[in-house]
């Protein structure tokens, strides 16, 4: 009797540390997208690891114990069982919901393994694309067609590095929509820039409900992981980018790109009419988020068109290049300086704007980059 007695008070005392659960999903979710989540042996961080899984792979939930999870890593014979974290798993969240760390490789011919001593082959494919959702020691724990197993890390190509892991494209359901980079990971948050399909976005984080944080050229925000593409399906979004042309009013004028949203912000350079730029989004009223030779930063929308021949409506004054006996072609410079790199080289006989005359350097566009020419290079004579 007593025996009795004393197994059922040991159950009483260990059902609240274990509570078994309906079985549900939950994904990994690494704070940091390049780190690996351990499956380990038991519910114990010194326990032994069976495994390190990428941010992304779903997992079934058995039971919870102390902030770990009992889980199952896929199905069928190739299915991993242990322990990891919650806290690095966001519960209740299914495919897609996080960002894939997932590497992808293409093989020509793979075999299937239920473990990895390599005993019991499960499946073989062909001309396959295998999807790699933790590493196991020398082994690799993969999904071919939907279906789990091992493969020695020496098989097949090795996993293209970086694939969904750390990059994203934004990727709205209406490609006229743009995406909301808020300040906050909530929906009323104030948007920092409404951002066009096609725009790469750096992941720094998974939050919980959905949300990210996020770095769009160089702006530090949250975005929704639903509007997001990963990995292969990021490479299918098409762009939707508009190109815009620099239009001062005044064809002398040159139009800052600005490092912040901001009349006040550090000037990254200066762009005179026709130099084309590419819009990544809009930040507020005023500004368009842009890139432009090779540089991201912002510039007044006003002095933007859609156009480039309403851009070069009323063109700068022209120069024909002229070359001294020494030169074979002119140097087009980003600065004002023969040190600064050089951003195109033009012919003898070639005609360019001419934005502001100088003594010794004079800033011209050629229509599709702006930059510095030595003036004795230029006949002004026409």
């Amino acid at each position: 009797m007593f025996r009795k007695f004393l197994a059922f008070f040991l159950v009483l005392l260990w059902m609240p540390a274990c509570s078994a659960l309906a079985e549900t999903v939950a994904s990994v979710c690494n704070p940091n997208p390049a780190d690996r989540l351990n499956l380990r042996a038991a519910p114990d961080a010194q326990a032994a690891s069976l495994g390190k899984y990428y941010n992304g792979v779903v997992v079934t939930v058995l039971a919870e114990e102390n902030g770990w999870a009992e889980v199952v890593v896929g199905d069928g014979d190739g299915a991993a069982r242990g322990w990891m974290m919650t806290d690095y798993l966001r519960m209740g969240m299914g495919e897609g919901t996080v960002a894939s760390a997932m590497p992808v490789f293409a093989a020509d011919q793979v075999t299937l393994y239920a473990g990895t001593d390599g005993n019991t082959p499960l499946a073989t494919f062909s001309q396959a694309t295998v999807e790699v959702v933790g590493e196991a020691g020398s082994w690799r724990h993969v999904r071919v067609n939907g279906v789990y197993g091992y493969v020695p890390a020496a098989s097949g190509a090795a996993p293209s590095p970086g694939i969904g892991m750390q990059t994203a494209v934004v990727n709205n359901p209406d490609p006229a929509d743009r995406l909301n980079l808020r300040a906050a990971p909530d929906t009323d948050a104030v948007s920092l820039g409404k951002y066009y399909n096609g725009v790469s976005v750096d992941v720094l984080e998974c939050l919980e409900d959905g949300w990210l944080r996020v770095r769009v050229a160089g702006v530090d925000g949250y975005m929704l992981s639903k509007y997001l593409a990963f990995g292969d399906a990021a490479a299918a979004v098409a762009s939707a980018c508009p190109a815009y042309w620099v239009s001062n009013p005044d064809p002398a004028d040159r139009l800052n790109l600005r490092e912040t949203p901001s009349r006040d912000a550090r000037s990254l350079g200066r762009y005179g009419n026709g130099t084309q730029v590419t819009v990544l989004g809009i930040a507020g009223d005023a500004w368009f988020h842009v890139q432009v030779e090779g540089q991201t930063g912002f510039m007044m929308a006003q002095y933007l068109s859609a156009s480039r021949e309403q851009a070069l409506a009323q063109p700068s004054p022209q120069a024909r290049i002229t070359l001294a006996a020494a030169l074979v072609e002119l140097p087009i410079h980003r600065d004002a300086d023969a040190a600064s790199g050089v951003l195109t080289t033009l012919d003898a006989g070639q005609s360019v704007y001419v934005l502001t005359r100088g003594e010794v350097w004079t800033y011209v566009s050629t229509g599709s980059s702006t930059g510095y020419a030595l003036t004795e290079g230029l006949d002004f004579s026409e």
